[in-house]
């Protein structure tokens, strides 16, 4: 396949496919802060909030209060996460309904989907695995 540079539409959907996608690395960013928090609570309870927050790297928002998926908020917690893994599937979705909409050559659709179908179906099967859970 010979290589050549991309056009300024191709560029463009790429540029807002990644943008799209570093939304969904914070929304499973979300997920993993609560998951992890829940698995050291126990060891770290001594220290403040502000060290247990986590860094988020686009925004640097940082969540208001500790989260833990113990006692009553655990289905909460549950929600929170199945409507985290929802938000990065539509992330997915909306990059590559991106190159279709700006007439993207098949070549740099078939190479970005590639990548963007396998991040889909990881998320896809994490979201069925919490759907799993008996809480």
């Amino acid at each position: 396949m010979e290589r050549r540079e991309l056009r300024p539409r191709e560029a463009g959907a790429i540029k807002d496919c990644v943008e799209t996608m570093k939304d969904s690395v914070d929304e499973l960013r979300n997920i993993h802060f609560i998951l992890s928090f829940n698995s050291i609570s126990r060891r770290t309870r001594q220290l403040p909030p502000s060290r247990l927050r986590p860094n988020f790297s686009r925004s640097n928002a940082q969540p208001t209060s500790i989260p833990s998926l113990k006692g009553s908020d655990i289905e909460f917690q549950i929600a929170n996460i199945k409507t985290w893994i929802s938000a990065a599937i539509t992330d997915e979705d909306t990059c590559t309904e991106g190159f279709e909409e700006r007439n993207i050559t098949d070549e740099v659709m078939i190479k970005i989907r590639k990548s963007i179908v396998n991040v889909a179906r990881l998320t896809s099967n994490g979201l069925a695995l919490i759907n799993k859970l008996i809480y």
